[in-house]
C-alpha cells in the first residue's frame, strides 16, 4: 500500500494529532526501521511513503482535522484535500477528540473515529479501534493469553473511575448540554453528544452485578482518572499494573463508553485475552462487517441493562473450561490480528 502525505503539514509539538498511521514513518533520523517494526508493528513491505501522489493507493491528511481547526490551518488541509482530488485519489482523516466530528461534505474523504453514533452513521465514516501497546507483553513478559480455570459462578472485573453522586451527574451532564448548544450555534467543530453521564451509568451498572448472587464482582473503584496519565512515577505504575491485574484476574470485564462513544478498556480486554460486557449505547464498532462481534463479547443494550446479570450467567453456562479458554484465545487473536495498527488499516484499505 503506497502512501501519500504532506511533511510539511507534520508538527511535532502536537504530535498526538498526526495521522496514526503516518507516526511510525515521522521518527528521528537515527528510528531504524527494526525499531519501527517492534515498537508500531509497522513494515514497509506492507506500507511505503511516495513522494508521487500518482503512484500512491491513497493520500492522508498528515494532522487530525482538529488540529487545522484549532490553529486555523483549514486552509492548509482543504488545499491538500483538493489537490488528491485532481489526482483522483481517496483522502484518509482522523478524528483525535471524543466527540464525532463535522466535517465538511468532501466527496474524496473518509473520516476514522473513535467514537461514533450508529443511528447517524454516514457512509464516509469509519470507526478506528484506540490502539495501544501489548500489555501481555509489556507487564507479563508473554505474547500468550493467560488460561483461567473455569468456575461456575462468573467474575466479572472492573478497575476505575465510577461515581454515584446525582450532584455530580448533573453538573456533568449540564457541560454536554452547553457543548452540546455551542455546537448547535456553530461554535464547535464538533457534533452533539448523547446525554448520558458515564461514571454514573458505571456506578449503576456495578450496583446491579454487586447485588447478585450468581456473579462475582472484582472491582476496583477510583475517585479519579489515573491509567491514562503519561507520568512515570511510580503511583502511575502501580495502578497501571492494578487495572490490567483486575483484568487477568477475571473473566470478564465491563466497558461502558467514557466522555466519548467508545471504550478503551474494550481493547485492552482484548488484548489481555478476557471477554468485554460490551454495553451499546447506539455504538459502532470497528470492522463490524468482517468481525462477528457478538461471537466474542457478552453485548447488552443500553435499554436491557435489567438484564444484564441474566446475559452474563447465560453467557458463561454455555461455556466451560476448554471452550472458556478458547475464547479467551480467540479474543487475544482477534486484537493482534485485526485491531493493531499495521492490520487494522490493511484490512480497512482492502475491504
Amino acid at each position: 500500500m503506497n502512501i501519500y502525505f504532506s511533511r510539511e503539514h507534520y508538527n511535532p509539538e502536537y504530535r498526538g494529532y498526526v495521522f496514526p498511521l503516518l507516526k511510525p514513518f515521522l521518527k528521528s533520523k537515527d528510528f531504524t526501521v527494526a525499531q519501527r517494526k517492534a515498537m508500531y508493528g509497522v513494515s514497509e513491505n506492507n506500507f511505503k511513503i511516495v513522494t508521487d501522489i500518482d503512484n500512491s493507493d491513497v493520500c492522508i491528511l498528515t494532522m487530525s482535522w482538529n488540529y487545522y481547526v484549532i490553529n486555523k490551518k483549514l486552509d492548509q488541509a482543504i488545499e491538500f484535500i483538493e489537490f488528491s482530488r485532481k489526482h483522483h485519489k481517496k483522502v484518509w482523516i482522523v478524528n483525535v477528540l471524543d466527540s464525532p466530528l463535522k466535517l465538511p461534505n468532501f466527496k474524496n474523504c473518509i473520516l476514522f473515529e473513535p467514537g461514533v453514533y450508529a443511528s447517524k452513521l454516514k457512509s464516509f465514516q469509519n470507526v478506528i479501534p484506540v490502539f495501544i501497546q501489548d500489555p501481555l507483553k509489556l507487564y507479563y513478559k508473554t505474547d500468550s493469553f493467560i488460561a483461567r480455570p473455569y468456575n461456575s459462578i462468573p467474575t466479572v472485573g472492573f478497575c476505575g473511575l465510577a461515581d454515584g453522586s446525582i450532584l455530580n451527574k448533573y453538573e456533568r451532564l449540564l457541560k454536554i448540554l452547553l457543548r452540546n448548544f455551542a455546537s448547535y450555534l456553530g461554535l464547535r467543530h464538533l457534533k452533539t453528544e448523547t446525554l448520558i453521564e458515564p461514571a454514573y451509568l458505571r456506578h449503576r451498572v456495578m450496583a446491579l452485578i454487586e447485588n447478585s448472587k450468581v456473579i462475582n464482582s472484582n472491582f476496583i473503584i477510583r475517585s479519579h482518572y489515573s491509567a491514562g496519565k503519561q507520568k512515570k512515577n511510580d503511583k502511575v505504575q502501580s495502578h497501571t499494573l492494578e487495572f490490567y491485574d483486575n483484568i487477568r484476574d477475571s473473566d470478564y470485564v465491563l466497558c461502558i463508553r467514557g466522555a466519548g462513544n467508545f471504550s478503551v478498556r474494550f481493547y485492552e480486554t482484548l488484548a489481555m485475552g478476557r471477554i468485554p460486557i460490551f454495553i451499546n449505547t447506539d455504538s459502532v464498532l470497528p470492522l463490524s462487517h468482517v468481525i462477528p462481534w457478538k461471537h466474542h463479547v457478552v453485548w447488552v443494550e443500553y435499554d436491557e441493562l435489567h438484564l444484564i446479570e441474566e446475559k452474563i450467567v447465560r453467557f458463561h453456562q454455555q461455556l466451560n473450561e476448554r471452550t472458556l479458554n478458547d475464547l479467551f484465545k480467540r479474543n487475544r487473536k482477534l486484537w493482534d490480528s485485526k485491531l493493531c495498527l499495521s492490520d487494522y488499516f490493511k484490512l480497512t484499505y482492502h475491504g
